[in-house]
C-alpha cells in the first residue's frame, strides 16, 4: 500500500520512485540510533541514543572537574570519539585526552589515558 502510494506520488509530481525510495531510507538513517549512552545513578539506569547525524555528547562531572565524550562519525565514516578534560563550576582544566576511532580505545590503545597507580 506504501509503495502504491509512493508510486502514485511519484508521478504526479514528476519524481521516480528509487528517488523517493532513497529519500525515506536516507531520512530514517539519519535519525536511527547509531550510538548509544548509558548512566547509572542514584536515581537508576538510564539510556540516551545519538544517529549518525547527531552523534553524542556525554559528560561526567565532580567539584574537581569534568570529562566529556564526543561520538562522532569522521569524514571516512569511521565512528570516533573525542575525550577531553574540561572545566566545571570553575573548576578544572581543558585538555583533550584522546580523538580517533572508537575501534581503538576498544583495542586497549589508551596511552592518551595514562596509567593510574593503585
Amino acid at each position: 500500500m506504501i509503495n502504491t502510494a509512493l508510486a502514485e506520488l511519484s508521478q504526479g509530481i514528476g519524481l521516480s520512485l528509487i528517488h523517493v525510495s532513497v529519500s525515506l531510507f536516507q531520512e530514517r538513517e539519519s535519525i536511527m540510533a547509531h550510538f548509544y549512552g548509558t548512566l547509572d545513578s542514584n536515581s537508576g539506569q538510564s539510556t540516551r541514543c545519538g544517529s549518525k547525524g547527531s552523534g553524542m555528547v556525554t559528560q561526567c562531572a565532580s567539584w574537581a572537574g569534568a570529562v566529556q565524550c564526543t561520538a562522532y562519525i569522521d569524514g571516512k565514516g569511521v565512528d570516533c570519539v573525542k575525550v577531553e578534560k574540561i572545566r566545571w563550576k570553575m573548576r578544572g582544566e581543558r585538555k583533550l585526552l584522546y580523538d580517533g576511532p572508537i575501534s581503538e580505545v576498544q583495542k586497549g590503545q589508551t596511552e592518551a589515558f595514562g596509567k593510574r597507580d593503585s
